[in-house]
């Protein structure tokens, strides 16, 4: 009633008309002040600010005064994903308008004009184990990365033909922590279901793999505590979250009637998680862009992509892969950091939220000190008729 009360007021102020018997009620300038409030934590929020990682600051410098777009390859559903981004997405073909930044989130090239991310040789190159594991041991140009960071790792054909073709002397060359085979591309599902030096001869997926080693790696078994994923923007490492639900009780609950990856959503804190960004800056360093604005494979593109990262028993951590189109990034927490990241500004949605939580509090603690000085007035007064 008390804004009902303060319009009707108003309305009565500006006509000149009062009624008898009421006592004529102003309206508080004070309640201009939430408003104000509102709109200037607004406009602080989205102030530019740019990275104090030099690669990180170039693509921000590049793109300031651009619109933040997502493009991927699916044609249904471009809406939702609108939602989920807190940005528009957009089909690759119609990609590359004058003004925009476009994070590529699918297998297909596409260009911006203002700025790109995702869009050159890196991503595909990363989204192959092998090729992966060269990166991160071997290098190109710019070195390699950080000795020890990733699991040894072989082509299974390769492996083969220095055992002599016999998949029995496998074992032999891995060690006795035994081994696993995956695919170069895409996934076998959870670490237990993967192909290892246990798995029996007759499988069906083991035989295909033998039939085409060269399109599968032979890796070191780690013996994993805790698997973790980290998003990373021109080595900047983002977010980091678990990759399956720490509580082995919610965990089981979680795998059986949802399929599993519940832990997406579950962030890592404390000290483990300066210790696995500072692994995930440290191990990767050489992929980002260089002073020349060129990545390690000589594109002038920069590159987001989810690190699968291992940390073993005692308490060290292990690049397992990378991911340059990760489900992960549909988690409204993570794009939105990925954006501001990219942008230097805080998205649109999120400074939005915060100053109407601004304004609505500044409203009602306005309201309430209003009424209270309305309770301390003299309402004896007769109004003018």
């Amino acid at each position: 009633m008390d804004a009902f009360d303060l319009g009707r007021a108003a309305a009565l102020s500006r006509y000149g008309v009062k009624l008898a018997g009421t006592r004529q009620k102003e309206a508080s300038p004070l309640f201009a002040l939430p408003a104000l409030a509102a709109a200037g934590t607004y406009t602080a929020l989205r102030k530019f600010r740019p990275s104090a990682n030099p690669a990180l600051a170039a693509l921000q410098n590049k793109a300031r005064n651009s619109t933040f777009q997502v493009a991927t390859a699916p044609d249904t559903g471009r809406g939702i994903r609108s939602l989920l981004f807190g940005a528009k997405d957009v089909s690759p073909r119609r990609s590359g308008n004058p003004g925009t930044l476009v994070l590529n989130h699918s297998p297909s090239q596409m260009a911006s004009s203002a700025a790109s991310i995702n869009t050159g040789q890196l991503p595909e190159a990363l989204d192959d184990k092998w090729i992966f594991h060269q990166l991160m041991t071997q290098g190109t140009g710019g070195g390699g990365g950080l000795p020890g960071s990733v699991p040894n790792t072989h082509r299974l054909d390769r492996a083969l033909r220095e055992v002599g073709g016999d998949p029995s002397k496998l074992t032999r060359l891995m060690g006795d922590q035994g081994y696993v085979i995956k695919p170069r591309t895409g996934s076998m599902s959870k670490a237990d279901t993967l192909l290892s030096h246990t798995t029996d001869p007759r499988d069906p997926r083991l035989r295909q793999a033998l039939q085409n080693p060269e399109n599968f790696i032979l890796q070191e078994k780690l013996p994993i505590s805790n698997e973790f994923r980290v998003h990373t923007l021109n080595n900047e490492p983002l977010t980091a979250s678990h990759r399956q639900i720490p509580h082995k009780g919610l965990r089981s609950v979680w795998d059986k009637y949802m399929g599993g990856g519940g832990g997406a959503f579950v962030p890592v804190v404390g000290d483990n998680r300066r210790k696995l960004m500072d692994f995930a800056r440290e191990s990767t360093k050489h992929l980002g862009v260089t002073p020349e604005g060129n990545n390690i494979l000589g594109d002038a593109e920069h590159l987001h992509h989810a690190l699968d990262i291992a940390q073993l028993p005692d308490g060290s951590f292990k690049l397992i892969e990378s991911n340059p189109v990760p489900g992960t990034f549909m988690n409204p927490l993570v794009n939105r950091r990925v954006q501001q990241a990219a942008t230097g500004r805080v998205p649109r949605d999120v400074a939005a939220l915060a100053a109407l939580g601004v304004g609505g509090l500044g409203t009602a603690a306005t309201a309430l000190a209003t009424k209270k000085q309305r309770g301390t007035e003299d309402d004896s007064d007769p109004a003018v008729s």
